[in-house]
């Protein structure tokens, strides 16, 4: 996992030990520019997607903007981000460290940034719906009812939690158009580069269309290339190897090149 924090940048990276379920794990190590997941309750959704997802975005696009979307501020508010930010703030390893702290590495609806933070790309004008992480990047938070609440933005990247209460139709015409950067703008050459650019990561438990959920999500299963799923885990595999002898100071050279 890229790493975001204050104290830990200028090229260094750090490794936490963490469980992972199946599906979590595929995550990971496949890792792709577009990422819709349908699982079930309790199977981590948050933490082993969106959670670390949210933290490898805003660390390759610094300076950039990306969309939190859900049917409304009050889904937003009440349930998506108080889990995402308990994922950031959990204890974890020997030391019961956070994985970013709230001040250092990420503020919640603050207008005044800390002065060691880098200024995002373009202003904040909703600071009580925005998360800003110490590089620039900031997470917009986007109701798919209000269509205002993203005209005319350029954002990288588009978080959807619980896609089956999202309308498609609002979801494909109010964000995906606004996933664009502009090619004159600081830094865009970079931004473009990354593979998270214009992509999308969706999650959500199976629609039950009798309940009046949309189930317009399923159609991105058309879009899966197994071979090139087949060939990203052979080499995602062999990078992640790599990393992990570097953390037990195996060939530390060697692996690193």
């Amino acid at each position: 996992m890229k790493n975001l924090t204050k104290s830990q940048t200028e090229n260094s990276t750090s490794s936490n030990e963490m469980y992972a379920n199946n599906m979590q794990l595929k995550v990971a190590v496949i890792d792709p520019n577009t990422l819709i997941v349908k699982a079930g309750r309790g199977s981590g959704k948050t933490e082993g997607v969106i959670g670390p997802r949210s933290v490898n975005v805003a660390a390759d696009m610094p300076q950039e903007t990306s969309a939190f979307a859900h049917k409304t501020y009050v889904a937003l508010l009440s349930n998506v981000i108080p889990n995402l930010l308990s994922y950031y703030n959990t204890p974890r390893g020997e030391s019961q460290e956070p994985l970013l702290k709230e001040g250092i590495d990420y503020v919640v609806a603050k207008k005044d940034l800390p002065s060691h933070f880098k200024r995002p790309k373009y202003p904040i004008t909703s600071p009580e719906h925005t998360i800003v992480f110490a590089n620039g990047h900031n997470f917009r938070l986007v109701a798919t009812d209000q269509g205002e609440s993203i005209a005319g933005s350029n954002i990288v990247h588009i978080f959807g939690e619980e896609m089956k209460h999202n309308k498609g139709d609002r979801f494909k015409t109010r964000l995906v158009p606004a996933l664009r950067v502009g090619r004159l703008s600081k830094g865009s050459h970079d931004t473009v580069k990354s593979h998270y650019y214009g992509g999308i990561t969706g999650v959500s438990d199976a629609a039950i269309v009798s309940l009046g959920e949309d189930s317009w999500f399923d159609e991105y299963e058309k879009n899966v290339d197994p071979q090139l799923i087949s060939e990203i885990v052979s080499l995602s595999l062999h990078i992640h190897k790599a990393m992990y002898n570097v953390y037990c100071g195996i060939d530390v050279a060697k692996n690193q090149r």
